[in-house]
């Protein structure tokens, strides 16, 4: 085999790992690991109760987004359930149509107060990318 097809062989092979270990997943392991270090560690709770509260917050959340229009998290922002109507779709070069159906599609605001974290934090970030040129 020549270099150049095992280069190729090589990009190919890297590209998907790539991608994956540049997206940073938070699962809700993530989210017990992170409240029993930061915030449960001196009040002796198990990983298993933290662990229930967690799926118990999750599965309530899900069931006011699907029975309300609108859930409110202070501090954090808020989540709307949005109906979006079907529609005649037609594609502007081939002229095909398509039919979408109605769905329901989920949208959220961040409070005033994340929003500026956030700024903040994109602010950081670029002040630190100035540094590393």
């Amino acid at each position: 085999m020549s270099n150049q097809e095992e280069i190729q062989e090589e990009k190919q092979v890297e590209t998907p790992e790539k991608k994956k270990r540049n997206r940073q997943v938070y699962s809700k392991k993530w989210i017990i690991d992170i409240m029993q270090k930061k915030h449960l560690r001196d009040r002796g709770l198990s990983n298993r109760l933290v662990l229930e509260v967690v799926e118990a917050f999750i599965e309530t959340y899900k069931e006011a987004i699907l029975t309300h229009k609108r859930v409110e998290l202070p501090g954090f922002g808020t989540i709307r359930r949005e109906f979006m109507k079907g529609r005649l779709l037609v594609h502007p070069k081939f002229k095909g149509e398509a039919i979408v159906s109605p769905y329901y599609r989920i949208s959220f605001r961040p409070t005033k107060d994340f929003k500026l974290a956030l700024k903040e934090l994109a602010i950081e970030e670029v002040k630190k990318n100035e540094v590393e040129l």
